[in-house]
C-alpha cells in the first residue's frame, strides 16, 4: 500500500512539474511607431495580437532643465487598434520618446 501511494505522489509532482514548463501561447509583437503629437505628446501604436502588449513613453524636462523624468501610457493589447498616449506635465517639454512592449 505504501508503495502505491509514494508512486501516485510522484505522478502528481511530475505533472506539476511539466505544466510548469509547458512552452507559452504563440504571441506576437508587430512592427511599433511612436507619433509626436505637438512638443509635449506621444502616442505609440504596436501590430500584432494578445496577449502581446505595448505602452507608449515620454522623456520631460522642465523649462529650467533641473528635473526630468520618464512617463508612460497604458499598456495595450498589440493589434486591437487602440493606442497608448502619454504626455508631459504642464510647463515641462518632451525631450525623449519610445515604447515598451511585452511579446
Amino acid at each position: 500500500m505504501f508503495r502505491i501511494a509514494r508512486r501516485v505522489s510522484v505522478l502528481v509532482v511530475a505533472g506539476a512539474a511539466a505544466s510548469l514548463f509547458a512552452a507559452p501561447a504563440q504571441a506576437s509583437i508587430g512592427t511599433c511607431t511612436v507619433t509626436p503629437i505637438g512638443s509635449v505628446t506621444v502616442s505609440a501604436y504596436c501590430t500584432g495580437h494578445a496577449p502581446s502588449s505595448f505602452r507608449a513613453k515620454i522623456y520631460c524636462f522642465t523649462s529650467d532643465g533641473y528635473r526630468t523624468e520618464w512617463r508612460y501610457g497604458p499598456w495595450r493589447t498589440a493589434g486591437a487598434g487602440s493606442s497608448s498616449v502619454v504626455g508631459c506635465q504642464n510647463g515641462w517639454t518632451r525631450i525623449g520618446q519610445g515604447y515598451d512592449a511585452i511579446p
